[in-house]
Formats: structure tokens, C-alpha cells, sequence
């Protein structure tokens, strides 16, 4: 039995080895280790063999310190926890330090720009503007730079550290979700399929490993719905509130309409909060106060005019920074014109916004894994219609947020599928543990049966 261990350990060892190696020879010419104040676009060629020698260097550090990560995983977790935990770090480091490499070699990413932006610490840069402040609340880009600059400053011009610090966010985004949906519900505290289900949810294991303000924002919104549901059940109460401010703070330089979307939730959680301390039904009220604000929204005039501002802003950026068809332009949903037009669109428009890609898009293999996604998502939002009057408060401002952010990012269904995906990560992490916590018998049984 032993040898048979042995001898598949050697195996898979030998077969990891082959693949990376055959990576690092075939793609690890465009990892972009830029000379400072330097472009690769001007130079075809940074020195190769300079270059594989700092490119080996730079790989055999960072794999140093994911060692001692994954062994620092023993002291912060009990043992059955560890085990699994363990075995995410693996796998997520090795895809996006190795496998990764393969997409980035043929896709334009802006996490190229961001770390060449990092490692030669401009004070500007075409179509980022001024980057010389330490936060900026009119310019994202320096808001992102921060984090990666302190980076930079202990791993110089280090790309592979750069990757071991987003895997380390995403384990922080792992930890924090598992927690805060085992806190609501306890039925959850042994399910390892809970675990993985949310490590390898497709979008959120693909995106949070390239450099992008998405996974930092996910980040936040995770501590976010930790410090509220902590909130409910504990008693370090100020302690949370300032975790909650300053991940808004946060969130508002990256992306300041989620920080606003974050803001309305919250006010719903809030009277959510209080009124059920005095009324038992208190999800009366709140329907009350949600046609209520519904009313506002679409018949008031201050808000039809912000509303218009908003999602014209919000695509015009997006645009440019995408280069979208023209042609769609004059077909946007905010343009459908009357009120009655504006019911026939709004769920297509919904639908395209939270499942882009879907089955319309099975012709290209490359989406294929986000179909699926979305494929399930959809079925276990069917599934969920029954378990809708279970949920709680902590439930309420998760969903809340969803339909907030959706709402807000309409404008994403008209580009590609791939942009849309990402864009739209922020309201699908919301939908998903809404979708988990609706399902929980599922999963429970589930975990059972393995």
C-alpha cells in the first residue's frame, strides 16, 4: 500500500514538474519584467537571458515564501480544517503562478500596465493621469497602486509576488465567507462541500488571479458581510463598525458607486435591524419601504436624472477603456424610451448583466467553464423561490446589495462576455452566498453523502 502511495506521489510529482517546466520554457518570455522607465513595446527584446535568470530568481523566492505560507496554514486552522485549506493554497498558487502564464501570454491585461506602473514608481502615465499621491478619491488607479507598492518595496520588481499576495486576498475572502455563512448557519460548521464550492467557484478562483481592482473590492465586501454578521452575534460591536467604515473608505477609492450600493444596503439592514426589535414582522415594513423607494426611483425627477447620469458614466468609461461596438451605443437600455418599453427590457437586461456568458455563447470553447457557472447559478436560483421567506437579516443585506449592484452595472450586459463576467463578480459573490445559504439542506445532504 505504501509503495503504491510512493509511486503515485513520484507520478503526479514528475507530471506537475514536466508541465511547469514546459510553461516556464514556452510563456516565460512574456512575463513583463520591465527595465525601469522602460517599455517592452519599445524594446522587443529586455535581454533574454538577463531576463530567464531574474525570471528563475524571482520564481525560486516566492516559491519560498508559498512554502512557508502553507505550513503558517497548520497554526491558524484546526487540523480536519488545515488539511483542506492546504490543499486550495496549493492548487490556487500553482494556477496562478504557473498555468496562468498561458493566458497572459495572448490576452492584453491591464495588470501589465499595473505592475509596470508599480515596479517604476510614475508619477504619471497616459490615460491614468497623476499617480504621485498616496490616495487619490478621483483616481482609483493610485488607490490600487498602494497595496502593490508595499509589495514592490519588500519583493523588488518581484511579478511572482505580486501573485502570492492576490492568493493570499483570496484565501482572505475564502476564510471570511465560509465563516460568515457558518455563523448564519451551523447546519454548515462540517460541510466540505462548502469549502470547495466557494475555492473554486469558476469567476472568483479566474479573476482574483490577475492584478485588478475586483478581487480587493470582493475582499472588502467579504469583511463587510463578516463584521455585520458578527455584528448580530458578538459584542465587539465598535470594533466591527470601524471594520465596516474603513472598507468602505476602501471600496469607495476603487469603485465609489459599489461603496454607494454598500451604503443604501446598509441603510436597509439598519431599519431592518431596528424595527424588528419592535415589530415581529418586520419584513412588512420593509416591502412597504422597498415599493416606497421603488416609486421614487421611477416616477421621482431628482433620481431619473441622477439615475441617467449614472449608468451613462459609468458606460462611457467602460467603453473607452474596452472599445465596444459603436453600433451599440443607441441601443443602450437606459435609451428604451417609454416607461411600459422599460418593463419589457428590464429582466432581459437583468438576466444579461448576472448570466453573460450563457448558452447563446456556446460557441466559443473559451467561455465554457463560465456557461457552466452560470448554468448552475441559475438552477439553484430557480431552487431558491421555495426557501425565500428563511432569510435573515445578515440574508437581506446580501440580497439587497445584489440587486443594487446589477442594477447599477446594466450597462455591462452590451459588452463582451468576458468583461462582463468580471464586471460583474461583485453581484454575483452576493448572489452566491445568498444561493448557498438559500440551499443549505441541499448541501448539507450533499456532504453527507461523501
Amino acid at each position: 500500500m505504501e509503495k503504491n502511495y510512493n509511486l503515485t506521489f513520484i507520478t503526479i510529482s514528475t507530471i506537475i514538474f514536466i508541465v511547469s517546466y514546459l510553461v516556464i520554457s514556452l510563456f516565460g518570455e512574456n512575463i513583463f519584467y520591465y527595465e525601469n522607465n522602460l517599455h517592452n513595446f519599445l524594446i522587443p527584446e529586455n535581454l533574454p537571458s538577463l531576463k530567464d535568470k531574474y525570471f528563475l530568481n524571482d520564481l525560486s523566492i516566492n516559491l519560498l515564501v508559498f512554502v512557508s505560507l502553507l505550513f503558517l496554514i497548520d497554526k491558524l486552522f484546526a487540523e480536519r480544517e488545515s488539511f483542506h485549506y492546504k490543499i486550495i493554497w496549493i492548487i490556487k498558487n500553482y494556477c496562478s503562478l504557473f498555468l496562468a502564464i498561458i493566458y497572459e501570454s495572448s490576452t492584453g491585461l491591464d495588470q501589465t500596465v499595473y505592475f509596470y506602473l508599480t515596479i517604476n514608481n510614475l508619477d504619471y502615465y497616459h490615460h491614468f493621469g497623476d499617480l504621485s499621491k498616496l490616495f487619490d478619491l478621483n483616481n482609483p488607479t493610485v488607490s490600487l497602486l498602494f497595496p502593490l507598492k508595499l509589495v514592490n518595496f519588500i519583493f523588488n520588481n518581484s511579478w511572482f509576488a505580486h501573485k502570492i499576495f492576490l492568493n493570499i486576498i483570496y484565501m482572505l475572502i475564502l476564510f471570511l465567507t465560509i465563516k460568515s455563512i457558518k455563523k448564519i448557519s451551523p447546519d454548515l460548521n462540517d460541510s466540505i462541500i462548502l469549502i470547495y464550492a466557494i475555492a473554486f467557484w469558476p469567476s472568483l478562483f479566474f479573476f482574483t488571479s490577475f492584478i485588478t481592482k475586483d478581487i480587493f473590492i470582493i475582499f472588502f465586501i467579504s469583511l463587510i458581510f463578516y463584521s455585520l454578521v458578527s455584528f448580530e452575534r458578538g459584542k465587539k460591536k465598535i470594533v466591527y463598525l470601524i471594520s465596516i467604515i474603513i472598507s468602505l473608505f476602501f471600496i469607495y477609492t476603487l469603485r465609489w458607486w459599489v461603496a454607494f450600493s454598500i451604503i443604501i444596503a446598509l441603510t436597509f439592514y439598519g431599519a431592518n435591524y431596528f424595527i424588528s426589535k419592535i415589530f415581529d414582522k418586520s419584513y412588512l415594513f420593509l416591502t412597504f419601504l422597498i415599493f416606497l423607494t421603488s416609486y421614487f426611483i421611477f416616477y421621482g425627477n431628482f433620481y431619473s436624472n441622477y439615475e441617467f447620469d449614472l449608468f451613462t458614466r459609468a458606460f462611457e468609461r467602460i467603453k473607452v477603456e474596452h472599445f465596444s461596438d459603436k453600433n451599440l451605443y443607441s441601443d443602450l437600455f437606459i435609451n428604451v424610451g417609454e416607461k411600459y418599453e422599460f418593463f419589457y427590457y428590464y429582466p432581459l437586461a437583468l438576466f444579461k448583466t448576472v448570466f453573460n456568458p450563457f448558452l447563446n455563447n456556446f460557441n466559443n470553447p473559451k467561455l465554457y467553464i463560465f456557461i457552466i457557472e452560470n448554468c448552475l447559478l441559475f438552477v439553484f436560483l430557480i431552487l431558491s423561490i421555495k426557501n425565500f421567506r428563511t432569510i435573515n437579516k445578515s440574508t437581506f443585506f446580501i440580497l439587497i446589495l445584489f440587486f443594487i449592484l446589477i442594477n447599477i452595472y446594466i450597462p455591462l450586459g452590451y459588452l463582451n462576455a468576458g468583461t462582463t463576467a468580471r464586471y460583474a463578480l461583485q453581484a454575483k459573490y452576493c448572489l452566491f452566498i445568498y444561493l448557498i445559504l438559500s440551499n443549505k439542506k441541499l448541501i448539507t445532504s450533499m456532504n453527507l453523502k461523501i
